[in-house]
């Protein structure tokens, strides 16, 4: 269990982060890891036949995906009073709707990829069960197009709110240690998508 007491980031400035910032932070890092997926296939044409390294890469996928639009939906929610996210949220409803028309990704996500293959009621299921029942893609490019549509969002909004963005960048660039994979250098993690 993670300590509570962990500290989040300031404004480089010194001060508490906007939610539209939180938010930012939220969305660029969710697509900085969807575009971490995506590059394992990008000019990779032996790799899209390693089933091993698909299946692995498409379910973290779905989780980067759900993690995203968790974050989006917190987004969204600004629209009520910032007329500015809701112009945004209006030009990417296209790319929002596509993930959007598999509402039970999350259930799939928290069921069978997340936790050990319970329902809400205790009962053990099958991941399959959750394809067979349309919860999530059956087919690997189904996936990673929702990925894509991920990094096109979060691009937009990195865009459209570049001032804002611009503000925080060094947070989720450099934001706590980076990650070392044995044997190699420094990884820094956080690039932009």
């Amino acid at each position: 269990m993670m300590p509570e007491n962990l500290p989040e980031p300031r404004h480089p400035s010194g001060r508490e982060l906007t939610e539209l910032e939180r938010c930012l932070f939220c969305i660029y890092l969710a697509a900085v890891e969807a575009k971490r997926c995506a590059e394992v296939f990008f000019g990779h044409e032996d790799r899209k036949r390693d089933g091993p390294l698909i299946f692995t890469v498409i379910n973290h996928a779905v989780i980067i995906i759900n993690k995203f639009t968790e974050a989006w939906d917190d987004f969204n929610g600004l629209a009520k009073s910032d007329e500015r996210v809701r112009k945004l949220c209006a030009a990417v409803k296209p790319a929002i709707a596509k993930i959007k028309q598999w509402p039970r990704l999350g259930a799939y996500r928290n069921q069978a990829l997340a936790h050990p293959y319970r329902d809400r009621q205790g009962r053990v299921l099958h991941p399959t069960v959750f394809i067979s029942a349309g919860a999530a893609p059956n087919e690997s490019d189904e996936t990673m197009y929702l990925v894509l549509a991920v990094i096109r969002a979060a691009t937009a909004a990195v865009v459209f709110f570049e001032k804002e963005f611009l503000g925080i960048r060094s947070l989720v660039e450099e934001y706590g240690r980076p990650a070392r994979v044995r044997g190699t250098s420094t990884c820094r993690c956080a690039r932009a998508p």
